[in-house]
C-alpha cells in the first residue's frame, strides 16, 4: 500500500517536470521563432540598403553615354570651360594627357582620341551653346594642353623629388621619359593639341650653352650678394677717395 502511494506521488512529480519542460521547450521554439524573423527583416534592410540604382545615363550623341550627375557638375558659364569639363568626363585625365585629336600629320606617331566620340562632343556643346565648331575645337586644344603639360611637371617633380606623389603617365614628348632628367619642364611648348602632334623639347643638360633656371632661394640669394657686393664696393670707393676732392666740400 505504502509503495503503490509512493509510486503514484512519483508519477506525478515527473508530469509536472514534464509539462514544466514542454512549457520551456515552447518557449524557447516561440523566442527562435521570434529571433528568426528579426533576422530576415535585417537581412532585407541590409540588401535593401547595399542595393544601388544603376546610373541614369544620358545620350550626348550615337557613341557618347556619360552619367547624369557627371554631367550636371560641368561647368555651364560658357563653352570653353563646359568643353574641357565634359572632355574629362568622357575620357578621363589620363587618357587626355596621352593623346591628341585627329589630323592630316602625326596621327601615325601619336595617340588620337576616338573621332566618333570627338565630333559628338562637338556637336553637343554646338548645339547648347550655339557657338561655331571651330570655337569647340579650339576650346579641346586648350584643354589638351593643359593636361599635357600638367602631367609633364608631375612627372618632372617625381623625378626631381624621387617620390610618387603624383600620378603620371607616358605623354608623348615628355622629357620626363629619358632616364636621369630633372630639368623644369620650359613654358614655351609646343600645342600639343593641335593636329601635328606633340614637339619634342630638348632636354636642357644636353645643351651645355643652355642656362638652368634658378629657383626662388637661389634668385634670392643672387640678389642678397649681389647687393653687398655693392655696398662694400662703394664703402671701399669712399675710402680711397683722394684728399683734394674731400677739400672741395669745405
Amino acid at each position: 500500500m505504502n509503495i503503490a502511494m509512493a509510486y503514484q506521488k512519483y508519477l506525478e512529480v515527473l508530469k509536472k517536470e514534464a509539462i514544466a519542460k514542454e512549457e520551456k521547450l515552447a518557449h524557447l521554439k516561440e523566442k527562435a521563432k521570434k529571433y528568426k524573423q528579426k533576422y530576415r527583416a535585417a537581412k532585407e534592410e541590409v540588401q535593401t540598403a547595399s542595393y544601388r540604382e544603376p546610373e541614369s545615363l544620358k545620350e550626348i550623341g550615337p557613341n557618347v553615354r556619360v552619367p547624369e550627375a557627371k554631367l550636371a557638375l560641368c561647368r555651364g558659364t560658357d563653352s570653353l570651360k563646359y568643353t574641357g569639363d565634359l572632355m574629362e568626363v568622357v575620357f578621363g585625365s589620363d587618357v587626355l594627357a596621352s593623346h591628341v585629336l585627329k589630323g592630316i600629320r602625326g596621327r601615325s606617331k601619336t595617340s588620337v582620341l576616338d573621332p566618333l566620340k570627338v565630333r559628338d562632343i562637338e556637336a553637343h556643346v554646338v548645339l547648347k551653346f550655339g557657338v561655331d565648331r571651330r570655337n569647340v575645337r579650339y576650346a579641346m586644344r586648350i584643354k589638351l594642353n593643359y593636361m599635357h603639360k600638367l602631367y609633364k611637371r608631375r612627372a618632372a617633380y617625381n623625378e626631381r623629388t624621387g617620390l610618387t606623389i603624383w600620378k603620371t603617365v607616358s605623354v608623348p614628348g615628355s622629357s620626363a621619359d629619358i632616364p636621369g632628367f630633372s630639368a623644369e619642364i620650359p613654358e614655351e611648348d609646343g600645342d600639343v593639341g593641335a593636329a601635328d602632334g606633340p614637339s619634342m623639347v630638348e632636354p636642357s643638360f644636353l645643351d651645355p650653352t643652355k642656362k638652368k633656371k634658378r629657383t626662388a632661394v637661389q634668385f634670392l640669394m643672387d640678389q642678397h650678394e649681389a647687393k653687398v657686393a655693392r655696398t662694400e664696393a662703394r664703402q671701399e670707393a669712399r675710402m680711397n677717395r683722394p684728399l683734394s676732392s674731400l677739400l672741395e666740400f669745405l
